[in-house]
């Protein structure tokens, strides 16, 4: 064997030693350098003697919400068609009404350009970069039984309202720590849709994250995957 095969191998034995040991992740399909978003059934793996089935997969999801898409646009056309009434009737009165300032149009505008630019333009981006990491093979991955859970309600810094924020935390295998606000929209996995993902301590699951807010912060699972009858 030439010494061009050998490395080869060696390469090769060394990334099934380190899938072995759980600490890569394959990359997804590509077609013609796109991600595709389809709605499918949950996924069945098989790894060693146990069956996963896939409950969440970033590249399973939209990358943006269209529920903020619509929200969006619905204040931008009433505003602007508002405004445009208002146009029209000051046209043919003899004494049009001076608008100047805050008027209600220009708020409705106002609310829904700040909704497409927050909503859309930054979920969007950090949905993007998320997907971007795991292409880039900087996802890690790790697999063992549900621990340390809990859930717990967080006032918000809101001094003018009494408001909470539902935070959900765990260990996986007693090793990664994750922690995320359920009712808080971000990239990655938070359980926050409608059919949550009923977690519990005991639960075998795999995870996939990226330390996506820095080392200082909960990692984001990117993909969740739960051991078939392992519930206890």
């Amino acid at each position: 064997m030439n010494r061009a095969a050998t490395s080869k191998a060696k390469r090769t034995n060394g990334q099934w030693e380190r899938a072995r040991m759980g600490q890569t992740y394959r990359r997804p399909t590509r077609i013609s350098g796109l991600h595709t978003y389809i709605a499918c059934k949950p996924v069945v793996a098989k790894h060693g003697s146990m069956r996963y089935t896939t409950v969440y997969d970033i590249q399973q999801e939209p990358l943006v919400s269209m529920e903020m898409v619509w929200l969006s646009c619905a204040f931008l056309l009433v505003g602007i068609s508002w405004r445009l009434i208002q146009r029209a009737r000051d046209r043919k009165s003899v004494h049009p009404p001076e608008r100047s300032g805050l008027t209600t149009p220009k708020v409705l505008i106002l609310f829904g350009s700040l909704i497409a630019v927050i909503g859309i333009g930054l979920m969007g981006w950090d949905h993007w970069r998320l997907v971007r990491a795991v292409d880039n093979g900087e996802a890690q991955m790790v697999e063992g039984p549900v621990q340390s859970w809990g859930v717990e309600r967080v006032r918000t810094a809101n001094t003018k309202k009494v408001e909470y924020n539902t935070y959900e935390r765990f260990y996986v295998g007693d090793t990664v720590w994750f922690g995320y606000y359920q009712n808080v929209g971000q990239a990655g996995f938070h359980n926050g849709k409608t059919e949550s993902v009923p977690l519990t301590n005991g639960l075998q699951v795999r995870a996939t994250y990226l330390h996506a807010d820095g080392v200082d912060d909960p990692p984001r699972i990117v993909k969740l995957e739960i051991a078939e009858g392992s519930a206890p």
